[in-house]
């Protein structure tokens, strides 16, 4: 099947192939189409939730066939979505997020939404104003290292490895927003 040259394969959801059968198949594939919905078709918008974990969908040779193919055929937006009572809990978790963010935005070369889930649990008030503002991010970051927030002190926030690679990937985060 991999073999015919100029062979098409549509994109269809269900089958319980593993990522690695698929990966080693859509990379023999010549190329990838995705038929667009019947023009008499009501909807505005179209979510594809992609299967597995980020980096495994993102890095991959299959993910990158997809979101081309998307892209090629559809106005195409990546939504991230942030887990907002875990950034809440750890400034780290929240930096860790946005770094996925940009590695996602960069790879994919695609407009991105960042969607704030769970807010009915917890406010996304906070992430806001880290994302406006550096040094409300840097507070926050002070105030984990003095209250330890379950850690040690270089996980906390403090003057650890880990606090000191948080700061300075905040500066580099602070022009991606």
């Amino acid at each position: 099947n991999g073999d015919k040259a100029g062979q098409k394969e549509k994109i269809a959801g269900g089958d319980d192939k593993n990522d690695d059968e698929t990966n080693t198949e859509t990379q023999e594939k010549d190329s990838v189409s995705i038929d667009s919905p019947s023009p008499k078709s009501p909807l505005d918008y179209i979510l594809i939730d992609t299967p597995g974990q980020i980096e495994a969908f993102t890095w991959s040779a299959s993910g990158t066939i997809v979101t081309s193919a998307l892209a090629t055929t559809f106005p195409t937006v990546l939504a991230f979505v942030v887990d907002t009572p875990r950034c809440a809990a750890s400034v780290h978790t929240f930096m860790s997020n946005m770094l996925y963010a940009c590695s996602m935005l960069y790879r994919a070369k695609l407009p991105m939404v960042i969607v704030l889930n769970k807010t009915d649990v917890v406010g996304c008030e906070f992430i806001k104003e880290w994302m406006d503002d550096y040094e409300s991010f840097q507070e926050a970051l002070d105030d984990a290292s003095s209250s330890g927030n379950g850690h040690s002190e270089e996980m906390a926030g403090g003057s650890g490895y880990y606090s000191s690679l948080t700061r300075s990937l905040s500066l580099v985060l602070d022009e991606f927003y």
